[in-house]
């Protein structure tokens, strides 16, 4: 492993807004690799959303801002402007990647396609993240994290066991769902890319496909059974998985899928005698009548905490889980002994709690440090890297360049 982490050696220039390039370099510069964040002058849009620290917006408070963007350089610069265009190409002849997420033909119109990308840096790999990507009819479509999970086909479940189809829409999954693994995708391909070392290329991540990739079983039962899935109460699976119950303090989520697990089930529950009842005998007999078993499960998970029974459960060799709050998940027990969460020293926000590394390697491999304040790194870069001068410098932030 190189001194500077699993990456180390690694050059990233980032030229995006929002969470998925940030979350794609967030990736690389916490393994190692040094990137260089470029913003427009007046900052990232996503310095403007909070939670802000002490409920104070301002573009340095952002939390969210703050963990999107750890353990990178910061510079501003207006790369419509010729001079900031010229700035860009000089920092990318020496880098390895390019990450962006602005619209198609946003590059291009700026002078900056990938063909000129190319023709500055022949082995540099551009990662350029869409909600539709690069081509097709619906490439120049707006699209944001709402637009991507609903086109996807992923919102469809979402609200699922709906009583009221008409009353109960579906909904997205908050957290930037679409924006982050849309994100992940790309710091995966981008590492294929450069693994590939034959040159430079052009990864295209379309936000939709990513999203899409995640309903193999949906579009299995389409292509293959012709039925298409429903998230009404009505649309009974073949066998019941029991699912989501209430128990004193919350839910619970079991997936019981056989006999067996059947059994071991009703001895989590104490054996109850309504578990030799002929009616729930097998499992197409308790699909059949699973309204009548349901309230019947019900009435004796809600003896339990969810804790409790989670352990027991899984004591048992039945799959359950706990489900938990925000505020249960980034307490639990399990995320402090594996050191899930990090602490980051903020020069703004003071000292803060985030999620860590999202995976293991041997060794202390991750190392996250604080998110650049706005044009924190411009000197360093701009003069100390590339040789411009004080004077330079301070023309172009007069003329708003940087």
């Amino acid at each position: 492993m190189s001194p500077d982490g699993v990456l180390g050696g690694l050059r990233l220039v980032e030229l995006g807004r929002g969470v998925s390039a940030a979350y794609c370099t967030k990736l690389f510069a916490d393994l190692g690799a040094e990137v260089i964040k470029v913003e427009p002058p007046a900052g990232d849009v996503l310095r403007r959303r909070g939670p802000f620290a002490g409920d104070e917006p301002g573009p340095e408070r952002s939390g969210l801002f703050a963990y999107m963007n750890t353990s990178k350089l910061g510079v501003t610069l207006d790369v419509r402007d010729e001079r900031g265009r010229a700035l860009l190409l000089e920092l990318l002849r020496d880098a390895d990647v390019l990450v962006e997420n602005n619209a198609p033909g946003w590059l291009r119109d700026a002078g900056l396609g990938y063909e000129e990308l190319a023709a500055a840096n022949p082995t540099l790999v551009v990662t350029s993240i869409t909600p539709f990507g690069q081509d097709g009819p619906w490439r120049d479509y707006a699209g944001n994290d709402f637009i991507v999970q609903h086109t996807s086909g992923v919102a469809f479940h979402n609200g699922a066991r709906a009583r009221d189809l008409d009353a109960e829409p579906p909904f997205v999954i908050p957290g930037d769902m679409a924006e982050t693994l849309s994100g992940m995708a790309a710091a995966s391909a981008t590492l294929c890319a450069l693994y590939a070392g034959d040159g430079g290329a052009h990864v295209d991540v379309a936000m939709q496909e990513v999203l899409a990739m995640h309903l193999q079983l949906d579009v299995v039962w389409v292509t293959y059974g012709g039925q298409v899935p429903s998230r009404s109460a009505d649309a009974r699976p073949p066998i019941p998985y029991v699912a989501q119950q209430p128990v004193a303090d919350g839910y619970i989520d079991f997936v019981v899928r056989t006999e067996g697990q059947w059994h071991k089930f009703l001895e989590v529950l104490d054996n109850p005698e309504w578990g030799e009842n002929e009616l729930f005998r097998d499992m197409r007999s308790r699909s059949q009548y699973w309204d009548a078993l349901e309230p019947l499960v019900q009435q004796e998970t809600r003896r339990f905490q969810k804790q409790e029974l989670f352990r027991r459960s899984q004591a048992h060799g039945v799959s359950a889980a706990a489900v938990h709050t925000v505020a249960e998940a980034a307490q639990a027990e399990h995320f402090a002994d594996r050191g899930s969460f990090a602490e980051l020293e903020h020069p703004i926000i003071g000292r803060t709690r985030c999620p860590g590394a999202p995976v293991r390697f041997t060794g202390d491999a991750w190392q996250l440090g604080p998110a650049p304040l706005l044009g924190q790194h411009n000197r360093q870069v701009f003069v100390e890297r590339l040789g411009h001068s004080d004077q330079e410098l301070a023309s172009l932030r007069e003329a708003g360049v940087v």
